[in-house]
């Protein structure tokens, strides 16, 4: 059992190791903005003409008439010290809108050997197990640009493919500020086929940018991106696919996780908040969509992402095994705006002494418009063997097999629930057991009518109200404060939205699983308890209302869209460069 005052060193520890490297990144910003503008060199693109991979390149991609392979390409952006652009121009017989090529510059054509015709990819198939390094900084590849009008991955036409060798990775990133964009990889890895640990002599891989554009498909062992160790950290992965390709429809799973950061690796965005820059994490052989582990793992955040769907919304064949897990006590972690559906056990997962999760404003076991079941069959979400100081608010949760919300073990605590919103789990809405959350009891509601609602619950406690046509828990009408004999009362002047009426208790941040409901059509009886006002959520609060029992669809909930779209930036300020993503 975790002692509370462990979670308080920990989260000591965690906070003076961040305040160093947030120091240590400052000066280094600070320094970075006093030097001297890079040199025109700097923004030097280099042409891949060809799906060979040659043993030796250290002649390759000297000018552009020599021959330039992707590895050689590499090469001549880590030999410049100032980094380059990769990418390639397309034949248009070939890439109909593929843009002209720049003078003397030779275009990928039919006559390559890794031109396929039955996919219009080329196929870059390296002949041993060599990683391509990712070893100076600042190298930008991005096949995006060769093809015209981009309008996500079902328009790249390149393929990294490893197939029938195992290196440890496809992409080794030990430095910052690198970005790979636009193009697919597939085979067999012993870590993963995007590694990203770090340098040899701790050199740090920060600020280093995945997608958009990534596909990972058929990946038969190993992860589909690693980030690991804690000079491994802040990097962005979004609008890539895990698990699907061709029309984003097609099945080809990862072995292992989509996403894996672990060992103690910080400050990473999965995820972007436009639609446009989701990742779509598909299916796994073994895996989740993302995995974070360990105690130093802080501060990660996963947002706007798909779990166990395809890319266009659908089920598909083969999905993932969880869509979120945290295990090995991550600390800090925020879950915001996924839809986490389909998989074939718990949607979110967390385990062991998780410190101070944030779990907001997700769809848990419907499709993306909220309309229809899309069952995770586990729970929505579970906490487990000492997760603590969580929140998790303002999510739609529905359609799970096992049940919406799981607290299980005496050393889960501290763990507070608010404005949840209820509908079709097999199982309970909120099952708290095991002793979890320090034992705190369920209200109970002793009188309800159409405007009223009170009962009793711990002293102190805050209630909150929950209305639903059946027996769970779909809208929420507001909170009350039960007083020192632990008597609480809730009006609503205009009414509840449904006919049945169920509550939880909050005390001292650990909430208790649902009342047993009662119809709201009985008459309140007179009674000197004060009135507690109705306390709404912050921001505006969406009710989905059900229409006939035999249907069962609640209309969509609040939409996840944003108001417009970023552009999004280059990570490093020596291109001077924007791509605006979507077109």
């Amino acid at each position: 059992m975790t002692h509370p005052s462990s979670n308080s060193s920990r989260r000591g520890r965690n906070v003076a190791a961040l305040s160093w490297r947030v120091t240590l990144l400052c000066t280094a910003f600070v320094l970075f903005l006093s030097a001297p503008p890079p040199p025109a060199s700097a923004q030097t693109t280099i042409y891949v003409n060809t799906t060979d991979d040659p043993t030796d390149v250290q002649d390759e991609c000297q000018t552009v008439t020599d021959d330039c392979s992707l590895r050689g390409a590499l090469n001549r952006a880590r030999l410049s010290g100032s980094g380059a652009v990769i990418t390639a121009c397309f034949d248009p017989a070939l890439v109909p809108g593929a843009p002209a090529c720049p003078p003397r510059v030779k275009m990928l054509t039919a006559r390559e050997r890794g031109w396929d015709e039955a996919s219009g990819m080329f196929f870059i198939r390296p002949t041993k197990n060599r990683t391509l390094l990712l070893a100076e900084g600042a190298a930008l590849v991005d096949f995006r640009q060769g093809v015209g009008t981009w309008r996500g991955p079902v328009d790249n036409r390149i393929v990294v493919d490893f197939t029938g060798s195992s290196p440890e990775s496809a992409f080794r990133i030990s430095s910052s500020n690198n970005v790979l964009a636009g193009f697919e990889i597939r085979g067999a890895f012993e870590r993963a086929a995007i590694f990203i640990p770090g340098g040899t002599f701790g050199d740090p891989a920060e600020e280093n940018q995945i997608g958009p554009g990534m596909v990972l498909a058929h990946i038969t062992l190993g992860n589909g991106i690693l980030i690991t160790n804690d000079i491994a950290n802040s990097n962005r992965v979004f609008g890539n696919w895990c698990g699907v390709n061709g029309d984003g429809t097609n099945v080809a799973p990862v072995f292992d996780d989509c996403v894996r950061i672990s060992e103690g690796s910080f400050g990473n965005v999965i995820g972007d908040l436009a639609p446009e820059n989701r990742n779509v994490f598909s299916s796994s052989e073994l895996g989740s969509g993302i995995l974070v582990e360990g105690p130093e793992a802080t501060e990660n955040r996963l947002q706007g992402n798909w779990f166990g769907l395809d890319a266009a919304g659908n089920i598909p064949s083969q999905q993932l095994q969880s869509g979120i897990q945290l295990v090995n006590g991550p600390t800090e972690t925020i879950v915001e705006r996924n839809v986490i559906s389909g998989n074939d056990n718990a949607g979110l997962a967390v385990f062991d002494a998780a410190l101070g999760t944030v779990i907001r404003n997700n769809i848990i076991g419907a499709d993306p418009a909220g309309e229809n079941c899309v069952e995770n069959l586990g729970y929505g979400i579970t906490l487990n063997g000492g997760p603590s100081e969580s929140v998790i608010e303002d999510n739609v949760i529905r359609c799970n097999k096992s049940g919406g919300i799981l607290l299980a073990g005496g050393s889960t605590r501290d763990n507070v629930l608010r404005r949840n919103r209820f509908a079709e789990n097999d199982g309970f809405p909120i099952h708290v057991i095991q002793g979890a959350n320090r034992g705190v009891k369920e209200p109970v509601i002793t009188a309800a009518g159409e405007t009223e609602v009170q009962g009793t619950a711990c002293a102190g406690c805050t209630v909150e109200v929950f209305s639903d046509p059946f027996e769970e828990a779909i809208a929420y009408e507001g909170e009350a404060l039960a007083d020192s004999e632990g008597n609480w009362r809730l009006r609503k002047a205009e009414g509840f939205t449904h006919r049945y009426l169920t509550a939880t208790a909050t005390k001292d941040l650990n909430t208790s699983g649902l009342a047993t409901h009662m119809e709201g059509s009985g008459e309140i009886p007179p009674t000197p308890l004060p009135v507690t006002p109705t306390i709404t959520p912050d921001g505006p609060t969406v009710t989905p209302t059900f229409i006939p029992e035999e249907t069962r669809t609640p209309t969509p909930p609040p939409t996840m869209d944003p108001a417009s779209k970023p552009t999004i930036y280059l990570p490093w300020s020596a291109f001077n460069a924007e791509i605006s993503v979507g077109g």
